[in-house]
């Protein structure tokens, strides 16, 4: 896979799923393993289970893993550089614009909202794993 590409797939599963955690994950599976096929899902779950024995974000050691896979140093810190850039940009902008809405009740709201959303895609990964 040319690194452009690589970069560009990193940076679209950054921008939808910045803050990282089960949608990351489903995101991250659903594209090298369904849309792109590039991991067989057992080579796929290989990869995911060797992640979990290392200390640290589970994400961004499969992120590395799957770069080095597909691209050696380069594919690694481009893969990198992709999924994090959007991360950080779009948590810096809502940060800034979060300080100016912040007491308002439409804010509170949505806030609430968020936990049952996150629930359920929580339970849509643990289905897909098992």
């Amino acid at each position: 896979m040319p690194l452009r590409i690589l970069f560009r797939v990193w940076l679209l599963i950054g921008a939808q799923s910045f803050g990282g955690g089960a949608a990351t994950s489903y995101l991250i599976q659903q594209t090298f393993v369904d849309r792109l096929r590039l991991f067989e899902p057992v080579e796929y779950a290989e990869l995911s289970a060797m992640v979990q024995l290392v200390p640290g974000m589970n994400l961004l050691a499969l992120t590395t893993l799957i770069g080095w896979r597909l691209g050696k140093t380069a594919g690694l810190l481009i893969s990198l550089a992709g999924l994090l850039l959007p991360s950080v940009s779009i948590s810096l902008a809502m940060s800034a614009a979060y300080l100016g809405v912040q007491s308002l009740s439409v804010t509170q709201a949505a806030l609430r909202g968020v936990v049952p959303a996150m629930a359920g895609v929580s339970v849509a990964t643990l289905w897909r794993t098992v």
